[in-house]
């Protein structure tokens, strides 16, 4: 153990506690306001006194599901299409992009993708950010035949060292349990730790070398992707990025007040309406007028007297005017207008552009977010075929995602057969947009085995022409 390789371990854990007091202090900030959400919505401060009203919208959270939901709808399932070379012959060129297209898929399958977008798309929503860790399974060397792993990090548990827009240098932290890591000879003091304690396990790469760290034992290792363009396993992916920073920006935040004060308005508007019913009682008759503070029963009505409720001033139309107001407020800054929440049936006498059209705003915010997703899963894509195939001689390639709002499958359809018709696009980019999990080629072959079984076999010649004489 050198001195220069101790230096390296003290820089990275210098470098790890600065980050995390800084960075992810922000990120803990906004889960910890949708956590907030789902429990209490009320400051102490500004919650109701005694029995008042105390209603909670949790508009926030209806906020975070609908983006969730329209950034990777249909069960999160995520499609990709290779660009056939130009350059090769046009047959190989096809079978190659199949090749690439097979193995990106079976990764997505064998690493439950869906799940892990699931989980990261609240991430980004509430965190700002969302981070993929991308390994290879160390039982192959790179570029022969070795699987990608993927795995979904927490954003406050990574940190990262960025020159322009790329990442040179990226870690992350997780638990270990004592025991696992007495297996790999990391825990030196062993009497003193049960074997289901947790340590911190810190993984740190940059272009040259890998650094694994548990409590006072490291490894150092030289990176085995160094010099291919795929040495740091992460993708960092920002919501509403900083151009300068490329930190992300929460979703949520700018939310918290109109929160708090529709819940406010409508606590109101509830005692309104309660007070209506059982509000204070006056109590007149010779020559007596009291006030019974008891909203449920009358303490005296005098000879001739009567008990009247006291209703409140006006009819109450201000408050609905006003929370009509901050609901469109809300759905303007959110794009999650009434057909979106269901309010409107988007589909009522609606032709399919009308539809579109209906949830334009929503669909151009989530592609707007998406932005970011397709630098990240077309860097994913191209790792795991290097990985596997230690290959880099495809062209490009572009993530397939379901459409983020409702289309017509049908105009959709017959614009693909029109548009091959054409002659402007391809048999495969058409079967691709329309079947992103699986492939041209698959689906062809499926095709071809079909017709073998279901067409009907045709007679002899002979036997067809004495059937027509017949």
């Amino acid at each position: 153990m050198g001195d220069d390789e101790l230096k390296t371990v003290e820089s990275i854990k210098a470098f790890w506690a600065q980050s995390y007091t800084t960075r992810a202090a922000r990120l803990n900030s906004y889960k910890g306001y949708h956590i907030h959400v789902y429990d209490d919505q009320w400051s102490d401060i500004d919650e109701p006194a005694g029995d008042r009203p105390k209603v909670e919208m949790f508009l926030s959270s209806d906020i975070v599901r609908k983006y969730r939901s329209h950034l990777f709808p249909q069960s999160a399932k995520l499609g990709v299409r290779f660009t056939p070379d130009p350059e090769q012959e046009i047959k190989v060129a096809r079978e190659l992009a199949s090749k690439y297209e097979d193995q990106v898929l079976d990764t997505y399958r064998e690493n439950k993708l869906p799940l892990i977008l699931r989980l990261q798309a609240e991430f980004f929503v509430v965190g700002g950010a969302a981070v993929l860790y991308a390994p290879h399974d160390t039982k192959n060397n790179p570029g022969n035949k070795a699987k990608t792993l993927i795995y979904s990090l927490d954003p406050s548990e990574f940190a990262f060292i960025r020159l322009g827009y790329e990442i040179v240098a990226g870690m992350h932290r997780q638990p270990i349990l004592v025991k696992d890591a007495k297996k790999l000879g990391c825990v030196t003091d062993i009497d003193s730790h049960d074997d289901l304690e947790e340590i911190d396990d810190l993984y740190y790469f940059d272009k040259q070398k890998f650094v694994r760290i548990i409590g006072d034992s490291f490894k150092i290792v030289d990176n085995p992707l160094a010099g291919t363009g795929y040495e740091i396993p992460y993708y960092f992916i920002p919501n509403n990025p900083d151009p300068l920073t490329m930190e992300g920006t929460s979703d949520i935040t700018q939310f918290e007040k109109i929160d708090q004060e529709l819940n406010a308005r409508l606590s109101d508007l509830s005692l309104r309406i309660r007070e209506s019913i059982l509000g204070p009682v006056t109590v007149s008759g010779d020559g007596v007028k009291k006030y019974s503070l008891d909203p449920d029963m009358v303490n005296y009505v005098p000879t001739g007297g009567k008990a009247e409720r006291l209703a409140p001033a006006g009819d109450g139309k201000e408050f609905l005017e006003y929370i009509n107001l901050m609901l469109g407020l809300y759905q303007r800054k959110t794009a999650v207008t009434d057909p979106v929440l269901g309010i409107e049936t988007a589909a009522v006498a609606s032709s399919g552009i009308a539809m579109q059209f209906k949830f334009l705003n929503l669909d151009e915010l989530i592609q707007e977010k998406r932005l970011t997703w397709d630098i990240a899963l077309r860097h994913l894509n191209e790792r795991i075929i290097y990985n596997y195939f230690g290959e880099k001689s495809y062209r490009r390639n572009d993530p397939i995602y379901p459409p983020a709002t409702p289309t017509d499958e049908t105009q959709k359809t017959n614009n693909a057969v029109a548009m091959v018709g054409a002659g402007i696009t391809s048999r495969a980019a058409m079967t691709d947009d329309l079947n992103p999990t699986r492939t041209p080629e698959e689906i062809r072959q499926q095709i071809e085995e079909e017709k073998k079984t279901f067409e009907p076999k045709q007679p002899p010649p002979n036997q067809q022409k004495q059937g027509f004489n017949k």
